[in-house]
């Protein structure tokens, strides 16, 4: 068989085939051999065809026995099933892998130019490609592909507005400047619309074209309108659109309007292209003018272009259109027109006047009011003006100037004189006709005079007009000075009412210390007034007018000076003129004392023949009373007495006829006069016959010697001096001083030249002949004024010193000849006046000295006396050297408004008005309102003391004075011929100086108008006692400690004896205070006056406490308005109008006022107290006699309301002593008993126990309550009180039995239980000398527990004997509780406070063992 295909058999005999080999293949059948593989195919072992290489594959070989051995289609080609080769891919397409049996076509957005590609490209921007691109296609026109591998033409983006897209654009292109595309895909921009442009690049739009500015078509930015045009219009098209530029403005290139020409610049005509700078002397302040401004007057342009002409430097100007300043401005000056102008060369122009522009020194004109010494000076001085009135300064005005060239040739003339050759000092260019002189003061009529408050010359008065007014004055001056006396000291029945009125005042004054006030006031504005004067500060005329009284420049008033003969006439007669005064004032003493002596030689003698009848029978001849032992040690020293005359009786005279038996007899022939009157009387019962009063018939006892008169004089001449001097010191000084004190004037600038003027005459040079005429009469005033007075004082006032020092001027004559310098002062600063006098002079006189031609216009002045006004006040307020507190404040707050004023003065110094630097310095807004703070210190200085003393006036204007029971008004005083004094303070200086001193103040305080000698005050000389006894109309004898050893108060004793003169005795019972007791004075006095001094005379007991202090005062002034005007008169009434001590009264004091009890108090008293009970009725007598006084009639009410319930059972007793409660029932018969209505058995103290009192008490207590005694009903209702009622109060008598022995510790037991109770305990201390005893005898006899618990807390109620025991009646109806004393009391010691205050200090420091050192109620 055949082989098959696929085998073969090449050799026979085969039983099978063989296979093909691998690699080859046998298609025929039968075959013998095989044939190898085919190209592009593969036969495996028995391959009957070749097999092709699959897709992909390929082969070149022939041998390939399987699929596997077809190597894989490479990159790049494709490999068809059988292939012998890859074959390439075509464009478009690619392989990127081995084994691809067709290629890839490329991807959309890709492309592919070769064949043969491995792979595939993007497809490039600007283009797109679609599926199998073999290359890129362009993006259509308008629209650009920035990206690759874009797929379709849509893809392609349209293009953007403002650019252009042409036809494959890869990105859009920008329009340039000057095309726009305004939509999207356009392929190309379009050009700009003309009158708009675009000068961005890839704009959508275009903008207008912009002002001054045209656009052409595509115009890329605006075309400028040309130089001189503008144009303010938009979308312009073409140039010719452009508008010329106007007048006043330039026009630059692109001009939107017209640019107006700055300042400094103009533009005359159109078109301008820039604007033209304005001319020297020219400028323009305004834009878009025309035209430039030329410069105006004071203002300059030196450069081209001002925008505005520059003022001229300070001080200069110009005229219109200059390039430079060449003259002064207003304002200003310069010296002359030669002079180039400029700041330092152009001056200012003074304030007193106007200077223009141009002006020269010669051409300067003044302001009326003001003048210059001449025109080569630009100092002016203010002449002297008062408001409403013109002065003799015109000042100058151009129209009365000459002109400006003849000025400047006269002063180029007179440039190389500078002494006085060229200067007129009479200078009359600037005053008014008839004036010349420094500030047109000085009149060319020798017969007129400068009136400085009419500001003219006026005609010099007549001499004998003159003459007539003086002579009129003085008279005046005397009529009312002896007017005033009369009324002080010899007043008319008809005008009694305006001399108590007069003498009130006076009483007033001295209690003010008016004259330490006066002082006070004179000096300060003494110091004031310099102000003007010495420092040059000017204050307003009206307020020189007003203060100018303190000056006391009492010459030139009728005459002015300049008609008695200048400077020289005014010091000759301010220098000489108080010594005149002095001479009579003196003289005018002198033939006072002489008439009185006639007129009291005349009245002696018309007293002789009653004396020589009524006289009794004469002492021995040169019997001397006076011990040879006693001395006046204990008042002056030995060494300080005077030789005294020997005091005797001498035969003839009439002296007290102390022996006579008859004289008794003779003077007391009716009932005897209780006031002890002078020793006279006549027969009982004839009211009609008058006693005479004794007088002493020697002549030479009621005259003054020749000598004792000049030496009167004398010091009452060196008094005179003292006031006289003392107020023309100051102002005397300053005139004296004036003849020092020059003002200088400039009458030329450069160099400074001057001339001086004596101020005070401004026709007197200082320098020359009639200068040295006023030093010669100026140096000896000096010596005699500002420093021999002042030595004088202080020479008196050290010979005064321990005089003064001690209080004791009596024995100096010189001290109280000078008491006006020492007076108000304490003792021990008493120089301090020399002090002040010495500083007015330095504030006000010696301070002229500094600087004496330019003083008044600097402060150095002032600042020394500021120096000098602050250390002096500095040392017053240490030493304070005023008696009165009041006095020194016054005079402090004077310095303090001196400084003030000094302060003042500094700031209107420095108050400038040329410099506004017023307010800068000072505060003040000129020097006006300075100078009214200096003068509203001075009114200030005036209200401060008026303020002081209408308050003291007013609270005198309440203060009560004694009145008369009979007419209630103030008693009239008068003095017979002869007298001069109501009263003689007779004591000795070691005991009783100061409680006289208290006496006479408070006399004259009670009734105004009386006069009081006391020593101190009135005694001139020593020798003289008996001159003032005698002049004296009564003698008050204060008996303290030593009088009767005193030989003055011998020598006052012996002088009323032996003229019979009424005598009141005023006892000093305070044995801490100089007392003694009474049986001491008595043992004192010498027999041959004991007579006299106490025969059955009441003695008057001296209380400090103010109650009792007014009614002691009160019994004194019964005895001057009664006795002593009587005395005066001559005679004496036998009939006393009402009883001793109810005949004056003071209102409102204690005694006159009715007990009155609201609600009836319970009393207790005890019976282990001895004296209570009797203590009480007594005082229930003073109540009832006070209510009578009152009431004038005892009438059941009044004495109801003036009743106590007085019970003696002790309230914790339990028992009942008999007596249970003693109504004031018993009154009655107490009244009876004591035989009240008669004042002299009602006289003895409660101590004393008046026997009928006593014993009526003794029998009220015996018979217990009696119905049948009753005065009124003890109560408002008929019902008795029950007897278990409680007292009210309780009354301790202090006396010297209380507290002593069995019933003293009874009764302490009583207190005990009392305070427990809470009882009111009223303690009333006995001070009778009988039965009482110290206070601080109780705080040993009281037990030590009472004490400590305060029994003697409470001040007890002093008893004194009668008078005054009315007085402690209603102070222990106080105490138990009287209204009147609580309610109704408006006494005088009420309004004088301070009384009370001494009072209770007096009872707390007698509880306690000391006496009251108070001296008085005032």
């Amino acid at each position: 068989a055949k082989c098959s295909p696929g085998s073969y058999a090449d050799v026979h005999g085969l039983d099978s085939c063989k296979d093909v080999p691998e690699g080859n293949f046998q298609s025929e059948p039968g075959a013998t051999g095989y044939m190898p593989c085919l190209a592009g195919s593969y036969c495996p072992a028995g391959a009957s065809v070749p097999l092709t290489c699959p897709r992909g594959t390929f082969s070149a070989a022939t041998d390939l026995s399987s699929a596997r051995q077809c190597a894989n289609c490479t990159l790049g080609h494709a490999c068809q099933a059988g292939s012998i080769s890859p074959a390439k891919c075509s464009p478009g397409s690619y392989a990127d892998v081995q084994g691809l049996d067709s290629c890839k076509d490329v991807p959309e957005g890709n492309f592919q130019s070769e064949p043969g590609a491995t792979g595939y490209m993007p497809c490039l921007a600007g283009s797109y490609c679609p599926a199998g691109a073999s290359v890129p296609l362009t993006c259509p026109p308008g629209t650009f592909g920035n990206a690759t591998a874009l797929s379709r033409a849509g893809a392609c983006a349209p293009c953007w507005r403002g650019h252009s897209c042409p036809a494959g654009s890869l990105l859009p292109v920008q329009c340039s400047a000057g095309f726009y595309a305004d939509k999207l895909g356009l392929p190309e921009c379009r050009p700009v619309p003309e009158g708009n442009y675009q000068n961005k690049h890839a704009a959508w739009s275009y903008l207008p074209c912009t002002a001054g500015h045209y656009c052409l078509r595509g115009s890329s930015a605006p075309l400028a309108c040309p130089k001189g045009t503008f144009s303010s219009a938009f979308n312009l098209t073409s140039e010719n659109d452009c508008i010329p530029c106007p007048v006043g403005h330039s026009c630059f290139i692109g001009s939107v309007s017209p640019l107006p020409c700055a300042r400094g610049t103009y533009a005359p005509t159109p078109g301008s292209t820039n604007c033209t700078l304005c001319a020297l002397g020219s400028a323009q302040p305004l834009v878009g003018q025309n035209a430039c401004v030329e410069c105006g007057s004071g203002t300059f342009a030196n450069i081209k272009g001002r925008q505005e002409c520059l003022a001229c430097p300070p001080r200069t100007s110009s005229v219109g259109g200059a390039s430079f300043c060449d003259i002064c401005d207003d304002g200003f000056y310069r010296f002359d027109s030669q002079t180039p102008a400029s700041p330092f060369n152009c001056i200012d122009c003074p304030s007193q006047s106007a200077c223009s522009n141009d002006t020269t020194l010669a051409s300067m004109v003044l302001h009326q009011d003001f003048w210059r010494q001449s025109s080569f000076t630009s100092v002016i001085y203010k002449c002297r003006n008062t408001p409403g009135k013109s002065s003799n300064c015109i000042g100058a005005s151009a129209t009365f100037l000459p002109s400006k060239r003849a000025l400047e040739e006269e002063h180029r003339a007179l440039t190389p004189v500078l002494g006085l050759e060229g200067v007129d000092t009479r200078n009359t260019d600037y005053c008014i006709e008839g004036s010349e002189g420094p500030l047109c003061e000085l009149c060319t009529n020798l017969d007129q005079y400068f009136d400085q408050l009419d500001l003219k010359c006026v005609d010099c008065p007549s001499l004998g007009p003159t003459i007539g007014i003086a002579a009129i004055l003085i008279i005046c001056l005397v009529t009312t000075a002896a007017f005033i006396g009369m009324l002080l000291w010899r007043p008319p029945a008809s005008l009694h009412a305006v001399s108590n009125w007069l003498k009130r005042i006076v009483v007033m004054a001295n209690r003010m210390n008016v004259q330490a006030k006066f002082k006070i006031i004179v000096s300060f504005y003494q110091s004031w007034t310099a102000l003007d004067t010495v420092y040059g500060i000017e204050i307003p005329a009206k307020w020189q007018e007003v203060f100018t009284w303190v000056s006391f420049d009492l010459g030139g008033f009728l005459l002015p000076w300049p008609c008695l003969g200048g400077f020289i006439a005014q010091l000759l007669t301010l220098g000489l003129y108080p010594f005149v005064l002095i001479l009579v004032a003196v003289f005018a003493l002198l033939v006072i004392q002489l008439v009185r002596r006639v007129c009291l030689q005349h009245w002696s003698s018309s007293q002789q023949k009653t004396a020589d009848v009524l006289r009794p029978a004469s002492a021995a001849a040169g019997e001397s009373i006076l011990p040879a032992s006693w001395t006046d040690e204990d008042e002056a020293g030995p060494s300080k007495l005077s030789p005294l005359p020997p005091l005797s009786i001498q035969a003839g005279s009439a002296a007290c006829a102390i022996d006579a038996p008859s004289r008794d007899e003779t003077l007391v022939a009716a009932k005897e006069d209780p006031l002890n009157a002078p020793l006279s009387a006549t027969p009982s019962g004839n009211s009609d016959v008058k006693m005479c009063a004794l007088r002493n018939p020697d002549a030479k006892t009621h005259s003054m010697q020749h000598g004792v008169v000049i030496n009167a004089l004398m010091h009452k001449g060196v008094s005179i001096f003292i006031f006289v001097t003392y107020c023309l010191l100051v102002p005397t000084c300053r005139t004296i001083f004036s003849a020092w004190k020059c003002v200088s004037f400039v009458y030329w600038d450069s160099p400074e030249r001057r001339i001086s003027f004596l101020a005070e005459d401004y026709s007197t040079r200082c320098s020359g002949a009639g200068y040295e005429r006023v030093l010669a009469v100026a140096w000896p005033l000096l010596v005699a004024w500002p420093v021999a007075t002042p030595l004088l004082y202080i020479l008196a006032l050290v010979l005064s010193r321990q005089a003064i020092t001690k209080r004791r001027p009596r024995y100096s004559r010189l001290a109280r000849s000078i008491t006006f310098l020492w007076r108000d002062y304490k003792p021990a600063l008493f120089f301090w006046e020399a002090l002040d006098i010495y500083r007015k002079l330095l504030v006000s006189g010696f301070v002229l000295f500094i600087d004496t031609e330019h003083g008044t216009d600097k402060v150095a002045r002032l600042l020394f006396g500021l120096l000098v006004s602050v250390l002096f006040f500095a040392a017053q307020l240490i030493a304070m050297p005023y008696n009165k507190t009041s006095d020194d404040l016054l005079s402090c707050f004077a310095q303090l408004l001196l400084i003030c004023c000094y302060i003042g003065g500094v700031a209107v110094k420095l108050c400038d008005p040329a410099k506004n630097a017023c307010y800068s310095l000072t505060g003040f807004q000129s020097d006006s309102e300075a100078s009214t703070v200096i003068v509203v210190t001075s009114l200030v200085m005036l209200a401060i003391p008026a303020a002081m003393m209408f308050d003291q006036i007013f609270f005198m204007k309440r203060t009560v004075t004694i009145r008369s029971v009979k007419t209630r008004e103030p008693p009239h005083l008068s003095l017979s011929t002869g007298m001069l004094w109501n009263l003689f303070l007779s004591h000795i200086w070691s005991s009783g100086q100061d409680q006289m001193a208290v006496v006479k103040r408070q006399l004259q305080l009670l009734l105004p108008g009386i006069k009081v000698f006391l020593d101190v005050d009135d005694l001139i000389e020593i020798g003289d006692l008996e001159t003032y006894i005698e002049q004296s109309n009564i003698i008050l004898l204060f008996l303290s400690r030593g009088y009767f050893k005193s030989r003055n108060c011998l020598r006052e004793c012996q002088a009323l004896c032996d003229m019979s003169k009424p005598l009141v005795l005023l006892h000093e019972a305070d044995m801490s205070k100089g007392g003694a007791p009474l049986d001491e004075f008595r043992s004192d006095c010498p027999s041959k006056l004991k007579m006299h001094v106490f025969n059955k005379r009441e003695v008057i007991t001296w209380h400090r406490v103010a109650d009792f202090q007014l009614l002691s005062l009160k019994l004194i002034l019964e005895h001057v308005v009664f006795n002593g005007t009587m005395f005066s008169s001559g005679c004496l009434p036998m009939e006393q109008p009402q009883e001793f001590g109810h005949r004056l009264y003071v209102p409102g004091e204690l005694t006159r006022q009715p007990v009155y009890f609201k609600s009836r108090p319970i009393v207790y008293t005890s019976t282990n107290n001895p004296g209570a009970f009797a203590c009480l009725s007594q005082l229930q007598l003073e109540w009832a006699a006070s209510t009578l006084a009152q009431k004038k009639e005892l009438t059941q009410t009044s004495a109801r309301h003036a009743q106590i319930v007085i019970t003696t059972k002790f309230p914790l007793s339990g028992e009942h002593n008999g007596v249970g409660f003693m109504y004031a029932r018993s009154l009655q018969k107490l009244v009876s008993a004591s035989g009240f209505g008669h004042r002299e058995t009602s006289k003895t103290s409660v101590g004393s126990k008046t026997v009928q009192v006593a014993e009526a008490a003794e029998e009220v207590l015996a018979g217990a309550t009696q119905s049948e005694n009753t005065l009124c009903p003890p109560f408002e209702g008929s019902r008795q009180p029950s007897k278990e009622l409680l007292p009210t109060c309780a009354i301790i008598y202090l006396n010297k039995e209380t507290f002593i022995g069995e019933t003293g510790d009874k009764l302490a037991d009583e207190v005990r239980q009392l305070r427990h109770l809470g009882i009111p305990i009223t303690l009333l201390h006995e001070n009778d000398p009988d039965s009482g005893c110290e206070f601080a005898t109780f705080f040993i006899v009281t037990p030590s527990d009472l004490i400590d618990d305060g029994l003697y807390n409470k001040i007890a109620v002093p008893l004194y004997p009668p008078p005054h025991l009315a007085v402690s009646a209603v102070m222990c109806a106080k105490e138990l509780g009287s209204l009147s004393a609580v309610t109704t009391r408006r006494s005088f010691c009420n309004l004088l406070f301070a009384c009370s205050i001494s009072g209770q200090r007096q009872h707390r420091e007698e509880r306690n063992g000391r006496a009251s050192s108070e001296d008085g109620f005032v």
